[in-house]
């Protein structure tokens, strides 16, 4: 009697919070663990967390995620079985100019991760982006409640394409799964695990000196734009130039074709020193005096020129003046407030002037401010003014 012919097919990836917690090895990453099976977005549930004053290092994961979300607000739905959404809280105690570092610190740990269970060449392709055969495999987005001169939590959230199959016709010739590389399926839970115990070990390093310095060799040498030609991107002027690496605090050292050294920083990523960061709050604009940059929210790029022009102006003269980092952040109520940060022992911050330079920009651009406050209401907030007020 001839035996039938079976196929084997690969079974579903079933995770659970025991089965994520029995195979994280490390101190505190990771070992507390808040499973859902489906949940708008991880990152919400772990800012949430955050501030009912939950444990360092705590790790939320979804199977399904319905409100994933990625820069700028943008909103998606994920499918269930076959990729990792994640979300592990911290708690760092650094400045809030430092926290965008942090992404890059997950950048290294996602990638270690991968190569170490798979076994495929993992690469970052500057600043935070996973790919692999060139295709990205891997989103992160870094969220942060702060006041202003220090952190309440910060929140990093990993999706990881592991096992899909198929990709959407406008997407597929960039981006890809570890199944579809590797040619067979990956545990999930087992990835976690590794990432957990590369991003402790990276994390700890950080906050031993703050910023990069002791990964700095670790991550060029997964930079994928290392050695090589690449375009770069600054508010009003696109050039070519030869990628070094990174330096110690993130940005992309580049040689222009003249042969000059230059640092190099995303818009993304420069205003998450910004945006990013301020929970519940929409950054406008701001000007920082140590790297001498001015940033706009590119969300106000409606704005008519020569309100952009004399915001831009505002904001430069000011740190020029006083020094340090001034951003102009709309609160919930749709109020424009001022806020001022500088590094710790910065002699040359002052003070005193900062607080009378506020008031006086209070003061003369009052008309400016009050019409910004407006604009941010109605296109914004959606508020109905009455004409007659």
């Amino acid at each position: 009697m001839r035996n039938k012919g079976y196929r084997l097919i690969d079974s579903p990836d079933v995770m659970s919070k025991a089965e994520i917690e029995s195979l994280v090895d490390t101190k505190w990453a990771g070992k507390n663990v808040v499973y859902y099976d489906e949940i708008d977005s991880t990152n919400n549930r772990a800012k949430e967390a955050g501030d009912n004053g939950a444990a360092h290092g705590t790790l939320f994961v979804a199977d399904m995620q319905v409100a994933g979300k990625g820069r700028r607000g943008r909103v998606w739905k994920s499918p269930s079985g076959s990729s990792i959404y994640m979300t592990i809280l911290l708690y760092p105690d650094i400045p809030p100019v430092k926290a965008p570092q942090l992404t890059l610190l997950m950048a290294i740990a996602v990638a270690e991760g991968i190569q170490e269970v798979t076994g495929l060449e993992t690469k970052i392709k500057w600043p935070n982006d996973i790919v692999v055969n060139g295709r990205k495999i891997c989103g992160i987005l870094t969220e942060m409640s702060t006041e202003i001169d220090y952190i309440n939590h910060v929140v990093i959230g990993v999706g990881i394409n592991v096992n899909q199959d198929t990709f959407p016709d406008d997407i597929k010739a960039t981006a890809s799964s570890l199944k579809l590389e590797l040619g067979k399926s990956v545990k999930r839970s087992e990835l976690i695990a590794a990432v957990m115990k590369s991003f402790e070990k990276c994390y700890e390093i950080f906050i031993e000196t703050e910023d990069l310095s002791g990964l700095q060799e670790l991550y060029n040498s997964m930079l994928v734009n290392r050695d090589q030609e690449v375009k770069v991107l600054e508010p009003g002027n696109e050039y070519k130039a030869h990628a070094i690496g990174i330096n110690q605090t993130g940005e992309l050292i580049v040689r222009t074709p003249d042969g000059k050294e230059k640092k190099s920083m995303p818009e993304r990523y420069q205003l998450e020193v910004f945006m990013g960061m301020y929970d519940e709050k929409v950054v406008l604009c701001g000007a920082n005096s140590y790297e001498e940059k001015y940033y706009l929210n590119p969300d106000f790029e409606q704005l008519p020129d020569d309100v952009k022009n004399e915001l831009k102006i505002m904001c430069v003269l000011y740190v020029h003046d006083v020094g340090g980092i001034l951003t102009l952040v709309f609160e919930e109520n749709g109020e424009l407030c001022f806020e001022v940060t500088s590094d710790d022992f910065d002699p040359m911050f002052d003070d005193i002037g900062s607080q009378l330079k506020i008031k006086q920009l209070q003061r003369d651009k009052q008309d400016l401010l009050q019409a910004l406050q407006l604009y941010y209401k109605v296109f914004f907030l959606g508020e109905e003014i009455n004409s007659e007020e």
